[in-house]
């Protein structure tokens, strides 16, 4: 019941930040992401997810390579606290750490939908 619950929660949170894209110079992909993540996070809280574990799969794969191809940019150049200071875009290298920050998260995220979704005995469909 508690992952059901962070699945839920965790689709809330991608709707948001697909909601703060509305003014990103390069929102599609981003809305793409996001949207994603919303979806399988809610499907995942409904109970049994119909997705086969492959799709969370390749989605953190794709958001992996993207953060980590992004990550040498910004690593030991911006503070973890610089992330959360201001809400607009003050500084590109902060908006790439921001941005670095969300992809590593969400491969992550994907990871935990993924080996739940292996784990469920239900089977795809």
């Amino acid at each position: 019941m508690a992952f059901r619950i962070l699945c839920g929660v965790m689709a809330v949170l991608y709707l948001f930040s697909v909601v703060v894209q509305y003014n990103d110079p390069d929102p599609f992909q981003w809305i793409a992401l996001y949207l994603s993540g919303a979806l399988l996070s809610a499907l995942a809280a409904k109970g049994q997810p119909r997705f086969p574990w492959i799709v969370p799969t390749l989605i953190g794969v794709v958001a992996l390579i993207w953060g980590l191809s992004l990550l040498p940019g910004v690593w030991g150049r911006v503070g973890f606290g610089e992330l959360f200071q201001e809400f607009e875009m003050e500084s590109a290298l902060v908006e790439q750490a921001r941005e670095t920050t969300a992809l590593l998260f969400t491969a992550g995220w994907m990871g935990v939908l993924a080996w739940a979704r292996m784990r469920s005995r239900a089977p795809a469909s």
